[in-house]
């Protein structure tokens, strides 16, 4: 429902409207206002005492505690701290430069997330200058990385689909999408405006 909710914002869908009241209708009120509970205990848990932006894939660790993930789907979901150590090995892009980042298998998202946070620390503002393209097989790891790139921000176009076969059965973008896109159409406006002075 959380998911459903956020690709709502940037691109509104009767089809996802639909899923959305199937679903949310089979619970009481009380149920529901335990829904939008444990959103703010998730959203909470993304920032620190201080204000500030904690990172990290917390409903992909849930997810795997919990014992969800499917060996037939190979979802065997790559720890948060292997992540960091990823993304610390890439150099630090130059400041407003549009950062693509592609995860074809990507679960609740860890690695992005990472990558979010090692730009994060070295000054680049990532809710401006990257721009995640996202695919998995699992719808449920589909929703983990919609929720938790909402939250945080990041602009992500999720794909549904595999990305071994090239087989797409849905897309989803977060709320930041539209913003970031926004921005590279006015950088290209820009650009075509001094080419023809």
């Amino acid at each position: 429902c959380c998911a459903l909710t956020y690709a709502q914002v940037s691109h509104y869908t009767e089809d996802k409207e639909q899923r959305y009241l199937k679903i949310i209708n089979k619970y009481c009120k009380e149920e529901r206002q335990k829904f939008a509970d444990l959103m703010a205990i998730l959203i909470r848990a993304y920032t620190n005492k201080d204000g500030s932006t904690k990172f990290g894939d917390i409903l992909g660790d849930i997810y795997m505690a919990c014992g969800f993930g499917s060996s037939a789907q190979g979802q065997f979901f790559t720890p948060f701290s292997v992540c960091q150590a990823m993304a610390q090995m890439h150099g630090i892009p130059k400041k407003n430069k549009t950062i693509s980042v592609i995860d074809c298998a990507v679960g609740g998202g860890a690695l992005p997330i990472a990558y979010a946070e090692h730009l994060y620390k070295n000054g680049i503002n990532y809710q401006m200058n990257m721009l995640l393209h996202a695919t998995d097989i699992s719808i449920n790891s589909v929703c983990m990385c919609m929720i938790q790139c909402s939250i945080l921000g990041i602009p992500a176009i999720i794909t549904h689909g595999n990305a071994l076969t090239n087989e797409v059965w849905e897309v989803w973008e977060t709320p930041t999408v539209g913003i970031h896109l926004v921005k590279e159409r006015l950088k290209y406006l820009d650009v075509q405006k001094s080419i023809v002075q």
